[in-house]
């Protein structure tokens, strides 16, 4: 009895521990947002894509025109409901709406997780830097995290809405292309019994498609579609950044990776085929893009946490 109330008071304390951690983060995410490097970005800068959102949004450019990213509809969409107000407010707008997204993500989390488990998905991401580039940046990217992750909670319920489980890959897609390689998941994951539940992602992805390259101008010049452009980010990426790997790896999945090692070394080659998603999706995103990998993994690191707390993850 005195093993168990020991339990329960450590247990507590450690959420209120990540709680305020949360907490601490979120107000340290706000400032940096909206006072450090939202004033910062010029068209020259890696992260001025948000200039071309805040465009989207305010109705200076139109949806589904002539650049590369404006098939990307969600995020200015939502932001456009507020272009009326003045632009300064802009950075606060989108800081808000970040944090806001990423607070409804967690208490969905612990509604449909036990304590303990909603202690490990935050300590994961409390632990990773990924998670600190993807909150603290004024991207589509936090909005995509939560797609996903609320994706892969309906996904992994023993009775899931198929229609939900469509609004939410859709809403992915139209986020971020990027959500189409969380597919890897559901591919290395799925059980033949419930083949059904991944229709709805294939319609997402077929309804995607379509409407990425027939309504936008910009199918033309869309990346994957010049192998001369992608095949020589591939050869440059594994001839100069390989030694780096190391690197990306610890700083794409830190407290995962030391879960893993820690699970290796216990269930040893028993455990290698339970990751090998997350191998897999570092694999295509480091020949891509190798010094963009930590950042562009972050969208990601709610599905792998919670596949952290699933049952097979524990089983030696």
């Amino acid at each position: 009895m005195l093993c168990i109330w020991n339990w329960s008071v450590l247990h507590f304390s450690l959420r209120k521990l990540t709680y305020s951690a949360l907490l601490l983060s979120l107000s340290i995410a706000f400032i940096f947002q909206t006072s450090g490097i939202y004033h910062q970005i010029s068209r020259s800068h890696p992260y001025s894509d948000v200039l071309i959102y805040q465009d989207l949004a305010n109705g200076n450019i139109p949806f589904y025109g002539p650049t590369h990213i404006t098939h990307r509809i969600l995020f200015p969409l939502l932001l456009s409901l507020f272009s009326a107000l003045p632009q300064h407010l802009f950075p606060f707008l989108t800081a808000i709406f970040h944090l806001s997204v990423l607070i409804f993500v967690l208490l969905r989390v612990f509604k449909q997780k036990d304590g303990l488990s909603f202690t490990l998905f935050t300590i994961v991401l409390l632990s990773s830097s990924a998670y600190w580039r993807g909150f603290f940046l004024p991207m589509p990217d936090t909005l995509l995290w939560a797609f996903l992750t609320l994706f892969w909670l309906e996904f992994i319920r023993e009775k899931p809405s198929y229609l939900l489980l469509f609004a939410l890959f859709l809403g992915a897609l139209f986020t971020k292309e990027l959500a189409i390689l969380s597919l890897i998941f559901v591919l290395f994951t799925f059980k033949p019994s419930r083949y059904e539940k991944i229709l709805p992602i294939i319609a997402a992805s077929l309804v995607f498609t379509v409407t990425d390259f027939y309504l936008s101008e910009s199918y033309s010049s869309n990346y994957l579609l010049n192998p001369e452009l992608w095949t020589v980010d591939w050869f440059k990426n594994v001839l100069s950044e390989s030694i780096w790997i190391p690197k990306y790896l610890l700083s794409g999945f830190s407290f995962i990776l030391l879960f893993w090692l820690f699970r290796i070394y216990v269930a040893k080659s028993y455990f290698m085929k339970d990751i090998l998603p997350e191998i897999f999706l570092f694999v295509i995103i480091f020949l891509f893009a190798a010094t963009n990998s930590p950042r562009i993994l972050f969208p990601f690191t709610g599905i792998m946490a919670i596949r952290l707390m699933q049952k097979e993850f524990f089983e030696l």
